[in-house]
């Protein structure tokens, strides 16, 4: 038999198939039924500042699980080292409730709190005006602050190893669809279901928001499938293929392999991937 000269690259195209009532989009936050060095940090933009605009609004969804109810769901580190948190705390009278700290005034929203069930939540900086407004589920609220030495802002959902605001008070709530607004304008959406095994990068320009400790919700409903295989002498450096019913993530070869692993993720109720027209485009 002659020797094969040329290597042929195995491609297993899998899929992941999830009827639309099963799957869960998400980040869970490991809280405090876990270590302090095992519980979640969400990092938005990688760590790096992002720059303060009159109108800017963070918003995202947040699910509070029946556990201890103690910690912190977001805080925001500005440039001049002041904070805004949105935390879970405990009033004279022994209540937990949610409650928004800015700098080293805490100012509690509401007298109940909300468990297993998806509620909105929005902070709008509105820096003409020297206010922030903060909605949560149905409640609006405003407060004085002043912007006028604020450029930008860290922003961290979970514990935080900001140097000067360390904490590992993960409170116990699983967060999706992180959106900042400036104005009208939709400038970063992290939906917190496709990712990486430490990364998810945002539906506008892929800028990534780094987790550690996380724990994808997506990932708990996974179903794989292998669809499709073929072999190629060589594959280009492909992201992804342009299809709003599937995403396929970078190619990974491992050291002293020829096995290539792409993952077509799918949601069951979308329209089955074309498998000559994927074919074509990837080799």
């Amino acid at each position: 038999m002659k020797k094969i000269i040329g290597l042929f690259f195995l491609i297993s195209i899998q899929i992941l198939s999830v009827s639309a009532e099963e799957l869960t989009s998400g980040l869970f936050f490991n809280s405090h039924l876990h270590d302090g060095n095992k519980r979640t940090s969400l990092i938005l933009n990688n760590g790096n500042p992002i720059e303060m605009q009159d109108k800017q609004q963070i918003s995202f969804e947040m699910n509070i699980r029946d556990e201890l109810i103690f910690g912190f769901a977001m805080r925001i580190i500005t440039n001049n080292n002041e904070n805004i948190d949105l935390i879970f705390s405990i009033d004279t009278l022994q209540r937990k409730r949610p409650a928004i700290v800015i700098k080293d005034k805490r100012f509690f929203i509401s007298d109940t709190i909300i468990r297993n069930k998806w509620i909105p939540v929005g902070i709008t900086f509105l820096t003409k005006q020297n206010k922030i407004e903060l909605s949560y589920n149905s409640i609006k609220r405003v407060y004085d602050y002043d912007f006028n030495q604020i450029k930008n802002t860290r922003i961290y959902f979970g514990a935080c190893d900001h140097p000067n605001y360390n904490t590992p008070d993960a409170a116990p709530i699983n967060v999706k669809n992180i959106r900042i607004y400036n104005g009208k304008m939709l400038f970063r959406h992290w939906e917190l279901s496709q990712h990486g095994k430490g990364v998810c990068y945002d539906l506008v320009d892929h800028s990534p928001a780094k987790a550690i400790n996380p724990h994808w919700l997506t990932d708990d409903h996974a179903v794989w499938k292998n669809i499709y295989s073929l072999q190629l002498k060589k594959i280009h450096n492909m992201h992804s293929i342009p299809n709003k019913n599937y995403f396929i993530l970078r190619p990974v070869v491992r050291k002293c392999s020829s096995i290539i692993l792409l993952q077509i993720i799918k949601i069951q109720s979308g329209v089955s991937p074309d498998i000559p027209q994927l074919q074509a485009q990837i080799k």
